[in-house]
């Protein structure tokens, strides 16, 4: 099984016989989009909602934030033979890492809010999530069959 990763701020494709693998999801959103028939998985591991319209977007930033992200892995998908009408949507990550009680400070709630939105408005349904909580989470993404297994430190391994 071929291995490819996805870094922070940075999304990527896989079809079968690859397994996508992002590390590290704290308060970031990973985005799982999958093909089934087409069998073209790809993630997207964004570390923000949105960008601030004053900065200016660099190409390796595209999938930085959550907004931008999601509908740059769906144009990257669908080059890759996958269609829009058949894609599905799993989350992970989201976690408030950090202790707050200003809801301006919860950037894992605004990044799991802002690919739900995505999601939403681009018609893809969530078929699952495993995000929230106070901990980060390891993904595996099996372009082969569309599973997402889901692993936390001190947490039992999940599959999505």
């Amino acid at each position: 099984m071929d291995k490819i990763l996805v870094q922070i701020g940075d999304g990527n494709t896989a079809s079968a016989g690859q397994t996508l693998i992002s590390y590290a999801l704290g308060s970031c959103i990973g985005v799982c989009l999958y093909d089934n028939k087409a069998q073209i998985a790809g993630m997207v591991h964004a570390v923000l909602p949105s960008k601030n319209d004053s900065l200016e977007m660099k190409t390796s930033q595209q999938y930085r934030y959550a907004d931008q992200g999601i509908k740059r892995l769906i144009s990257q998908m669908c080059v890759h033979g996958a269609k829009k009408s058949r894609l599905t949507a799993k989350l992970v990550g989201g976690a408030q890492m950090f202790q707050t009680i200003n809801y301006e400070w919860d950037i894992g709630k605004k990044n799991v809010e802002m690919a739900k939105k995505i999601l939403a408005a681009e018609g893809i349904p969530l078929l699952a999530e495993d995000t929230g909580s106070d901990y980060g989470r390891t993904v595996w993404f099996t372009a082969e069959d569309g599973r997402v297994k889901v692993e936390a430190a001190r947490h039992a391994s999940i599959i999505l």
